[in-house]
């Protein structure tokens, strides 16, 4: 449970960063996001793919212009655009070489008629991705709370 996410957005490998630019980023995104309102989210079904076993998430607007507002203040530090292409899912096993899809799929199809959960997303966390191993972990760089 400790693992479970939902990213928004990524600025930059630790290596391709400074500690500068990162503490001016977090300033920035969270000065931008804080007072933003609280987000509903469904989660689930449960869907499968060649990369990883993930939770649907819906509805995608609130988070698709979050994740605007966090671009708009990464490209002010001058951080690159990311790919427009912004799939929300909650990830819970990812695959760590190429593997067919269909396998996946068939062993999750099962739990697809599970009712999605609704969760209220209260904060967002700026935080410090890395790999311990072949999980991912992360350090939290700043909590901004979302007006509930």
């Amino acid at each position: 449970a400790d693992g479970l996410h939902l990213t928004v957005r990524r600025l930059a490998f630790t290596d391709e960063i400074d500690t500068a630019a990162v503490t001016t980023v977090v300033r920035r995104v969270a000065q931008r996001c804080r007072g933003l309102p609280a987000i509903g989210m469904r989660v689930g079904p449960l869907a499968g793919s060649s990369g990883a076993v993930r939770f649907t998430v819906t509805p995608w607007e609130p988070l698709v212009e979050l994740r605007a507002a966090v671009d708009e203040e990464t490209a002010a530090c001058g951080l690159p655009a990311v790919d427009r292409r912004f799939r929300p899912h909650v990830g819970i096993a990812y695959c760590n070489r190429d593997v067919p899809a269909q396998p996946i799929i068939r062993r999750v199809a099962g739990l697809r008629d599970l009712p999605p959960i609704e969760v209220p997303v209260m904060e967002i966390r700026l935080v410090r991705l890395y790999r311990d191993g072949r999980t991912y972990r992360w350090d939290t760089e700043s909590i901004v709370p979302l007006h509930t």
